[in-house]
């Protein structure tokens, strides 16, 4: 569903007018749900590793050199697999481990066998630390999640399921106000909440191979 029709949605439970585009209102009303709705579409990503949210990356490695930027990875980025130029996934290790071995073997190089989450740089970007440090430039492969870009135009759209969005930013509104067409904020939770339940059942059984867990 488009940012459009989202606000639209919205809009039309609140008993007002809809809009032919959401650039240039200076309407108050229009301007909180256009915030109402980013806000509630924010919640239903981080709510479930949507399969609609995935993502990859490709890192080149420079040698001799132990940290990589995942360029593109600031928008709340969850890590599934970190895979060598084989194919072959590198087994996380704690950052605590990775820096005693960083430190215990300073200037050994190897192809890399392990990697931890070092933070992120400035502009919000995850940067990994591999251990040991690469002995030769190799291309990386990351998989994982990350939510969508901010809604902005009308046609920007949302990766996610339109129910609980919708109905979260309504429940905003509705506590703006007081009440929205005679419901109140917790019972419009209530509906997004279920709404939510369903979709994530749905996308799990889905992807069903990549919500199975193991003990290890």
């Amino acid at each position: 569903m488009t940012y459009l029709k989202l606000v639209n949605a919205v809009l039309v439970r609140m008993r007002e007018d809809s809009v032919t585009t959401v650039a240039g209102s200076d309407d108050v009303v229009v301007q909180l749900v256009k915030e109402f709705v980013n806000d509630a579409k924010a919640i239903v990503e981080n709510a479930h590793t949507w399969s609609g949210l995935s993502a990859s990356w490709s890192v080149a490695t420079s040698a001799s050199t132990d940290k990589v930027v995942l360029t593109g990875s600031a928008r709340s980025a969850i890590l599934g697999e970190v895979l060598d130029a084989a194919g072959n996934p590198l087994p996380v290790m704690s950052k605590a481990e990775i820096t005693r071995r960083s430190v215990r073997d300073a200037g050994k190089t190897n192809d890399p066998r392990y990697y931890a989450v070092d933070g992120k740089e400035a502009n919000g970007d995850v940067r990994i630390q591999l251990w040991p440090a690469p002995k030769a430039v190799q291309t990386l492969t990351v998989t994982g999640y990350q939510n969508g870009a901010e809604l902005e135009a009308d046609t920007d759209v949302l990766l996610v399921p339109a129910q609980p969005v919708i109905y979260t930013a309504q429940a905003m509104a509705a506590r703006e106000r007081g009440e929205v067409g005679g419901q109140t904020p917790s019972e419009l939770l209530a509906i997004a909440g279920s709404y939510l339940g369903d979709e994530i059942a749905k996308d799990a059984s889905n992807s069903n191979p990549d919500n199975i867990w193991t003990s290890v």
